[in-house]
């Protein structure tokens, strides 16, 4: 037998689609809070404990950084661009680089014309910098 309860105040008309709005509202709020790490900021604060609602450090990572990126490649290229898309964990999924254009040994960059975006596998890199915001 199932536990019934019920809230005082709200008629009975609204009892299924009460439900299904309270469920959706729910819904909404937590994968909100999942998403933008506010339940474990609160309890950061609190200093229980120390963990991010992000899937890894990763990818945690790209989203407090807002900025421009160097991806150093396993076969030592390096490609600087934007962030628009990238992978949760750091070997598996794809990065999306807007406005991309390899950096040479100098320093320079070498544009690829033509070209908006680029995919690369998670796999094909290193390392990760995370350039300063100087265009302010």
């Amino acid at each position: 037998m199932c536990a019934t309860y019920e809230i005082t105040g709200v008629p009975d008309k609204f009892g299924l689609v009460g439900s299904v709005v309270t469920a959706i509202l729910l819904g909404v709020a937590f994968a909100g809070f999942a998403n933008n790490d506010l339940l474990h900021k609160c309890l950061r604060r609190c200093l229980i404990t120390r963990e991010t609602s992000y899937p890894s450090e990763w990818f945690g990572a790209f989203l407090q950084d807002v900025t421009f990126v160097v991806l150093h490649l396993n076969d030592e290229r390096r490609l600087y661009g934007w962030p628009i898309e990238w992978p949760s964990e750091p070997h598996k999924g794809h990065f999306v680089i807007a406005d991309p254009s390899w950096l040479n040994d100098d320093g320079t960059e070498a544009e690829i014309t033509g070209v908006s975006k680029l995919v690369i596998s998670a796999s094909e890199v290193k390392w990760v910098e995370f350039l300063e915001k100087n265009w302010e």
